[in-house]
């Protein structure tokens, strides 16, 4: 049986579970129509619970938007092999289940009441099913499952996915491989949690350990160690920045 530990850390990192293409659809993309400019998401919350054995996903998304024109309608992606069970209006005033339309990877609901230019929404949508598997992580969107000891405790995060915005979060879940002290830069000694997980740096993919601690208020929230470098044959040229995009050029 898996034994939780559910600490919350907010930092950045790369991990295999990939939870934000799931909302959306394998067609997204493309020019923005009206019903997409209509809104400006100020947040995301997102919060799943993941059964390994049946390899499915339940829980519910948090969205916080800005109305930027008049808005009567609120439309977002996700995959038709979701079912959603509900949607909700959660203010601090008003908490009601929401009329909505789920089909060919879309969702309209249709809001409690207009919302004005300028004002904010905040609408809640618990889903659950099978996620898409990636056919070649970590190049592709969706799960990859892997199976741990019986018995080996795990442990809750929190993440922020986009560097200095706190826009987003991302509860995740990991086996804990170890715990051990780590002194930074400071000589501040800290006994952190290790997880396993892959990492992709350019065309360099590798499966890495990495700890967790709290980097919010620091300004990289995610360090590669110097194992890591030695172990991906990288160079470091202080002199230079940004030298590889997502694509691995």
């Amino acid at each position: 049986m898996k034994t939780s530990h559910f600490i919350t850390l907010l930092f950045i990192l790369f991990f295999a579970v990939k939870t934000f293409p799931q909302f959306g659809s394998e067609d997204s993309g493309g020019p923005l129509t009206p019903e997409w400019t209509s809104y400006d998401v100020k947040f995301y919350n997102i919060n799943l619970n993941i059964n390994p054995d049946k390899q499915t996903i339940n829980g519910w998304v948090e969205v916080t938007a800005e109305a930027v024109t008049d808005m009567k309608e609120f439309v977002l992606n996700l995959d038709d092999r979701y079912r959603i069970t509900r949607i909700v209006w959660d203010s601090p005033t008003v908490y009601k289940e929401l009329s909505f339309k789920h089909n060919k990877g879309k969702i309209k609901i249709e809001l409690l009441e207009e919302v004005l230019k300028g004002n904010l929404l905040n609408v809640k949508i618990y889903y659950g099913g099978k996620p898409r598997v990636a056919e070649n992580p970590p190049w592709d969107d969706g799960f990859t499952w892997s199976k741990t000891k019986d018995g080996e405790p795990w442990i809750r995060f929190k993440v922020h996915p986009v560097q200095k915005s706190e826009s987003r979060v991302v509860v995740c879940e990991a086996p804990i491989t170890d715990q051990r002290p780590v002194t930074d830069s400071g000589g501040h000694t800290e006994r952190r949690y290790v997880i396993s997980t892959r990492l992709r740096v350019g065309a360099w993919v590798g499966q890495v350990e990495m700890t967790l601690t709290g980097r919010d208020n620091m300004r990289f929230r995610m360090l590669v160690g110097r194992t890591t470098m030695e172990a991906g044959g990288f160079l470091v040229n202080p002199a230079l920045s940004y030298q590889t995009d997502r694509k691995g050029n």
